[in-house]
């Protein structure tokens, strides 16, 4: 598998969302959160091409199909078929296919792509992290608050989490998005508070190339590869880079 089919499944994934795009029927799952035919059928291909790809490979996506299966093989897909599934069954155009392949539990590629919005982000085996094919940049100057920075957060924020931020915000409706973001130097950060390994798998791969990190509010960086062996998800976490974490940090406040 190559970096470059890795992208052209994630496109053809984003293709079948576009069908579905618009007329889906809403269910839920046992969790409350949101599901449709599309998500279920673009996990389904997914899932028949990566593990297709790589034989033996393990296969963990949001909607189940395939298992974590305890590292009998050193290759595992993590795979979010529609991250953003609220807003893509509004019909809103922020929500992207997301593809992680792990190696011994470290990311090895990764592939994220927004249909509507048509922005393909990707990290490829060489620590190389791209945006529609134009290679994204290595933060190498502190960059202060200023006037027209923001952070990235849950729509939730305050009753979910607990959390109040002295700060201009934005919500996308998608953790994938969030995250990339702070990798395209958009956001100055990102709060995440209620999240799985599906959401960060490849996105976090991709802004960790360019040296972003995960901290937690004590300002605890947060292993990537330790969270999806373990699957414990730390929460709430700021993904960020470490320059800027202590001016975020300052503009976080938990609810009394």
């Amino acid at each position: 598998m190559t970096i470059e089919e890795l992208n052209k499944l994630v496109k053809e994934a984003g293709g079948i969302a576009l069908d579905y795009f618009g007329r889906v029927t809403i269910d839920y799952k046992e969790d409350n959160t949101v599901i449709t035919e599309a998500d279920l059928a673009v996990e389904k291909f997914l899932y028949n091409e990566l593990t297709k790809s790589i034989p033996g490979s393990e296969f963990l996506g949001e909607e189940g199909s395939g298992e974590k299966a305890g590292g009998e093989s050193e290759y595992l897909w993590i795979v979010d078929p529609i991250d953003g599934t609220s807003s893509y069954s509004k019909g809103l155009p922020v929500w992207g296919i997301s593809a992680g392949l792990y190696k011994n539990y470290r990311p090895y590629m990764a592939s994220v792509y927004f249909p509507y919005v048509d922005d393909h982000f990707w990290q490829n085996s060489d620590n190389q992290a791209y945006l529609n094919g134009n290679s994204l940049r290595t933060l190498s100057e502190k960059e202060e608050v200023r006037s027209e920075s923001f952070v990235c957060v849950p729509s939730d924020l305050f009753n979910s989490c607990g959390l109040q931020l002295k700060m201009k915000s934005r919500s996308f409706g998608s953790t994938c998005y969030h995250i990339l973001q702070v990798a395209r130097y958009a956001a100055y950060a990102t709060l995440l508070c209620s999240y799985a390994v599906w959401d960060l798998a490849a996105a976090e791969a991709i802004a960790e190339t360019t040296g972003a990190r995960m901290f937690d509010l004590q300002g605890q960086q947060q292993d990537l590869s330790g969270i999806v062996e373990s699957n414990n998800i730390p929460e709430p976490v700021v993904v960020t880079y470490p320059d800027r974490l202590q001016k975020v940090l300052e503009k976080i406040h938990q609810n009394r």
